[in-house]
């Protein structure tokens, strides 16, 4: 056995409690880890400038975002590995959706860009979600060709209804170069087919010179999962989807009751054997 020398740390539904704060005891016991010497590396399919300051200020070296699409390096303000969607690839599947009654948002050139399509209902419907700070465009499909320069990172759906969820998923099977995967029960996501937390993880791990077996991981859902089965001890909430406690290696508490603390501690038990 070796020593965990960096824990990747899921956002939403593990170290964001349901009211999207971090708990103080889950706070304290990440800053006890790095205080120790262990990496945190934040993972998460948020954009780098919504990952809560309280972890951007630990300070963080690097944080994979966008679901894997894009590892930042955090101290020298750069990106040090990016993986986008193709662009005719995304008007094929946006296309699709666009004829779906769904709430249709994508990552552009750093920026979030929402469909005007129900986007008030969306609003009414999720009413815990922000919809502040986006570009509203009538058509992500004409707004996506209309520019050669368009980079895609992420495509992301809201739909409450479990049968039009179903059929999103199911285009899978239609899109192979592409990775679309259910994030929470109201939310899909779609990437490039290599961008996932866990190849990016590996890459990092790599780029850091450090094995698998020195990589924890905690997380909570099925973007997780890759990420889970690279590294060398994980941990999945227990509020998180059956294939992310199936996969992980051991089972922690939930989001709301200081489930990170609890991994983390068990973490630092194993280290202080080896």
């Amino acid at each position: 056995m070796e020593k965990i020398k960096l824990i990747a740390l899921d956002m939403d539904g593990t170290t964001l409690q349901s009211d999207n704060t971090i708990s103080d005891i889950d706070l304290k016991a990440i800053n006890k880890a790095k205080e120790m010497g262990i990496l945190i590396v934040p993972s998460t399919g948020r954009s780098l400038n919504v990952i809560p300051k309280e972890i951007i200020d630990l300070p963080v070296k690097y944080a994979i975002t966008k679901n894997g699409s894009i590892i930042h390096d955090v101290e020298n303000n750069k990106e040090c590995y990016h993986e986008f969607i193709d662009k005719e690839l995304a008007l094929a599947i946006i296309k699709r959706l666009e004829s779906m009654d769904v709430f249709l948002a994508a990552d552009i050139n750093g920026e979030r860009v929402t469909s005007g399509k129900n986007l008030e209902n969306a609003k009414n419907t999720y009413k815990n979600l922000h919809f502040d700070n986006r570009l509203v465009v009538d058509s992500l499909y004409d707004h996506i060709k209309s520019d050669h320069d368009h980079v895609i990172d992420k495509i992301s759906i809201l739909v409450a209804d479990e049968d039009i969820r179903r059929e999103i998923l199911f285009e899978q099977r239609n899109y192979i170069d592409l990775n679309i995967m259910q994030t929470s029960p109201i939310s899909i996501e779609i990437n490039n087919r290599l961008a996932s937390k866990g190849n990016a993880l590996k890459w990092l791990a790599n780029h850091l010179n450090l094995k698998k077996e020195n990589i924890a991981a905690i997380g909570d859902s099925d973007n997780d999962l890759i990420m889970l089965c690279y590294a060398g001890y994980s941990f999945a909430m227990t509020n998180g989807t059956r294939y992310a406690r199936e996969t992980a290696d051991e089972i922690t508490l939930s989001n709301d009751e200081n489930g990170v603390a609890f991994a983390i501690e068990k973490i630092l038990t194993r280290n202080s054997q080896y």
